[in-house]
């Protein structure tokens, strides 16, 4: 983050509505019960029972040896997916699981939570009920509850991103051809930017990339390694971060600004302080940038 913006927000903090109760207060995340054994196995009877309620597992990654993150969608988030400009990034939502001390914390990104964020409409309760009965997630944690409307347009301080204001990483002549840049940047894997997902969105010119950062070699600042250590923190696990987007939409890519997208996942982390916050993770928006940007562009031809 630019020192500038972070000075600014630290000033404003005060001014912050993102802790607003409300009765329809939502959260981002949402935890099951802990579960013992071995996190492979817990994890493919996790895989099993979302594919019962008519989830697709789209993605199967672990950040760790001691972790995994299933991505998933249906119709339903898709067709939620197709109805804002920007309502492509809440296609798929993440189940992870995390091994700590024996014990293996999972949790869930809240569909209702990320379909105010993304303005998907309120048509998803029942993506969330699928994955209370899959997963049992239905404790919601993550940030002092919030509304609806205060997530629609969220941003965590004045001077900081809001949905729109996304990196700009190219445009293209098409579609297709906007498509087959990001395709053959995510193939060469050059910037340590590697795919895990892909999702049309039905209706509409935009398709959906997830995306790992494994950067830590060539841009340590933008590498999710780095990023989630400072990120995740204590009992009930929020690797449903990861992985990134990048949407092609129509004959452009974008990303969502990591100033925006951190915060909006992590709303109560604080700007300072000698534990974690988004000062220990100052220089990473740039960083994030410039990565996903070499994926459309490489650097030779900047």
């Amino acid at each position: 983050m630019k020192v500038s913006k972070l000075v600014m927000g630290s000033c404003l903090l005060a001014s912050l509505s993102f802790s607003v109760m409300a009765a329809d207060g939502l959260k981002p995340f949402l935890a099951a019960p802990a579960q013992t054994g071995a996190i492979k196995e817990v994890s493919d009877q996790i895989k099993d029972k979302l594919k019962e309620s008519g989830f697709a597992v789209i993605a199967d990654f672990a950040p760790s040896g001691r972790s995994r993150v299933l991505v998933v969608t249906n119709d339903a988030l898709k067709k939620s997916a197709a109805k804002g400009e920007r309502s492509a990034y809440g296609v798929a939502m993440r189940v992870s699981l995390d091994e700590k001390e024996g014990k293996i914390s999972v949790s869930c990104t809240n569909p209702e939570y990320f379909s105010a964020a993304y303005h998907m409409g309120n048509n998803v309760a029942e993506i969330r009920k699928g994955l209370e009965t899959a997963v049992g997630c239905n404790e919601p944690f993550g940030a002092g509850e919030m509304s609806a409307a205060d997530i629609a347009g969220y941003h965590y301080a004045i001077g900081m991103e809001y949905l729109d204001d996304v990196y700009t990483l190219g445009e293209f002549a098409s579609f297709d051809e906007a498509k087959k840049a990001v395709e053959a940047g995510l193939e060469s894997n050059k910037s340590g930017v590697k795919k895990v997902y892909r999702v049309e969105i039905p209706g509409k010119s935009q398709v959906v990339y997830g995306v790992l950062l494994n950067t830590k070699s060539g841009n340590k600042d933008a590498d999710d390694g780095f990023i989630m250590g400072v990120l995740d923190h204590g009992d009930k696990n929020r690797l449903g971060y990861l992985p990134y987007e990048i949407l092609v939409s129509n004959n452009k890519v974008e990303a969502l600004h990591m100033r925006y997208r951190a915060a909006v996942y992590f709303p109560q982390l604080p700007m300072l302080g000698d534990g974690p916050s988004f000062f220990k993770l100052q220089a990473s928006p740039d960083a994030v940038g410039e990565v996903l940007t070499e994926v459309v562009v490489p650097k030779t031809a900047q």
